[in-house]
């Protein structure tokens, strides 16, 4: 869990429509109960959004402080993988496992329902087709699973892969290097893990921010090796070379649409 140590709400700035705001303003009113999260369609999109991942990360730990050490706690955020998977994310800390959540294509009944099932409370989507009529009609009873994530979820965002969604209003930048470190690890994962690997006998356990023994972290290394494949070689070159010149000026740049829970369960409904 180091993302508890690495990510902070200062690391962040935020502008909505033309207005400089607190990155408080993002998440208005966020809870010890609040889940993030992200709905990823192709090989690794979700990077698209990923300074909104990371604020709700710090967001996360900033509503209860003791999550990074004298309680630790991995991060309540949820990957929904979308025809994938699509990459593995774990270096944003989603992790154990079971938080990057498999659903088929085309079948929005089930997403809705790893939705609904994971209780999130704050969704980014890429863009979608909305339904023809903007609700779900088929499953075993949809507009209950409607009317739950009418009732739960509090914020909604497009993004798009390119971290630029058309008419985005949430403008999200970040010179820090931290913020960027989980970002650009996750285009060329296998490096990292490697690395990690080789100096777990020497590592001194009770410095890392958790409980953790040694054969976490080889679980988690072995995890990154056996997932490099979901992304083919030839992806991850052409996310490397976009990213870079992202990063160029050192400072990364994100905007998203802020939309509707209504909106969201239209894009939903159309099926990605």
């Amino acid at each position: 869990m180091h993302v508890a140590d690495q990510l902070w709400a200062e690391a962040f700035e935020v502008r909505i429509g033309a207005e400089r705001v607190s990155p408080d303003a993002v998440f208005p009113d966020w809870s010890l109960l609040d889940r993030f999260g992200i709905v990823v369609t192709e090989p690794l999109g979700g990077l698209g959004a990923s300074l909104l991942l990371q604020l709700a990360i710090a967001k996360f730990y900033s509503v209860r402080p003791d999550r990074r050490a004298s309680m630790p706690v991995y991060p309540e955020i949820y990957l929904f993988h979308v025809g994938g998977p699509h990459g593995d994310f774990s270096y944003f800390d989603f992790w154990p496992p079971r938080k990057e959540v498999r659903v088929a294509a085309s079948q929005p009944v089930s997403l809705l329902e790893a939705i609904n099932a994971h209780g999130i409370t704050r969704l980014a989507m890429p863009p979608g087709e909305t339904g023809a009529d903007s609700v779900l009609r088929t499953g075993p009873s949809t507009w209950a699973e409607q009317a739950s994530a009418m009732e739960r979820l509090r914020s909604c965002f497009a993004y798009a892969p390119n971290g630029h969604a058309v008419g985005g209003d949430v403008r999200i930048s970040s010179r820090d290097p931290r913020v960027h470190e989980n970002i650009t690890a996750s285009v060329t994962p296998l490096p990292g893990a490697l690395a990690f690997r080789q100096e777990l006998p020497s590592v001194t356990l009770p410095c890392w921010p958790d409980p953790s023994v040694a054969a976490d972290g080889y679980r988690w290394a072995d995890v990154v090796e056996r997932r490099v494949d979901e992304v083919p070689q030839s992806v991850r070159g052409h996310v490397a070379e976009a990213l870079a010149a992202r990063l160029r000026s050192g400072e990364l740049v994100e905007a998203y649409r802020r939309i509707t829970t209504a909106e969201a369960l239209a894009c939903i409904a159309g099926g990605f």
